[in-house]
């Protein structure tokens, strides 16, 4: 699902975790992203897939991404603080 961030106006592509979590990512793909959108195996519904140093390999053909926490300039109004 796309939309835009309601603190800077920038593009979102806005998509689950493995976890369930919802997570905003920037729209546009950037080759030094660390996430990319995977099929799940179990139902096929794409999931937010972030890669440590040791899981980039296998996904290196797909589309990197952001997440805009990273990027936008007012990620910390959004972010979740702990036990919330």
């Amino acid at each position: 699902m796309s939309g835009t961030c309601r603190s800077c106006g920038a593009r979102l592509l806005w998509v689950e975790t493995e976890k369930g979590k919802k997570n905003p990512l920037d729209a546009e793909p950037n080759p030094l992203g660390n996430v990319v959108i995977v099929k799940r195996a179990a139902d096929g519904k794409e999931i937010a897939k972030t890669l440590g140093p040791w899981l980039g390999d296998e996904y290196h053909d797909l589309p990197h991404y952001t997440s805009h926490f990273a990027t936008c300039p007012q990620a910390s109004r959004w972010r979740k603080r702990e036990g919330q």
